[in-house]
């Protein structure tokens, strides 16, 4: 395996990640009516969300600023620090999410495209994208290696 590879592989992440996105929720807009997996837990329903996180409200042009500077600084993040494995794949992650939801924000004027649903005992949690667990999941691995990091070199003890 070259040491290039070795280095960067985390980046491929990033474009398998956007296509996936990309491609479910084209497909998404598809969707008629609340499709069902598994009762009363797990279905798709197509939901436009014009705003940011649970729907709050922000100008568009912010939201696409957002979107771009988390990207772009995630992605330099991975570039310019010697970060461990782990950081990176955090990186990319949010990088991923951040791009996938500028896409959206950026071309669709009904805003982003959200079709998971998942109903927790009653509570039905507000619907969502992969690009949007792209950046919760890449959050919580770059909070996890920094944490780890820091115990590592004896930052907290």
């Amino acid at each position: 395996m070259s040491n290039l590879f070795k280095k960067y592989w985390p980046l491929l992440i990033l474009p398998i990640g956007f296509i996936l996105d990309l491609i479910t929720k084209q497909l998404a807009l598809n969707i008629d009516d609340t499709i069902v997996i598994i009762p009363n837990f797990f279905s798709l329903e197509l939901v436009f969300n014009k705003g940011a996180a649970w729907g709050i409200l922000f100008p568009k042009w912010f939201l696409i600023s957002i979107n771009l500077v988390a990207g772009v600084g995630f992605i330099t993040y991975f570039f310019k620090t010697k970060g461990t494995k782990l950081s990176k794949v955090g990186c990319v992650l949010i990088a991923t999410g951040a791009f996938g939801n500028l896409i959206d924000r950026a071309f669709y004027e009904y805003g982003v495209i959200d079709f998971i649903a998942f109903d927790f005992f009653g509570y039905q949690f507000p619907r969502f994208n992969f690009a949007d667990s792209f950046i919760v999941i890449g959050v919580i691995i770059f909070l996890v290696a920094l944490f780890i990091e820091e115990r590592k070199n004896g930052v907290h003890n």
